[in-house]
């Protein structure tokens, strides 16, 4: 078998996070149910965004 690629295994849990998460999430919360650094999140969240994969909402700062 393969192994994984880590990024892409973070990157598509972040995506199934927030597939759960019916009022989306706040970095703190992918944080903790990820177990990654703000700093890893927060750029991850930034790609996911740019490529359209995930938006986030400019009142409450979640992530959908």
């Amino acid at each position: 078998m393969a192994r994984e690629v880590a990024g892409i295994a973070r990157a598509m849990r972040v995506l199934e996070v927030l597939a759960t998460a019916p009022d989306g999430c706040g970095v703190k919360d992918l944080t903790r149910a990820i177990g990654c650094g703000k700093g890893t999140i927060s750029k991850m969240l930034a790609t996911l965004e740019r490529r359209h994969y995930v938006r986030q909402d400019a009142t409450s700062g979640r992530f959908s």
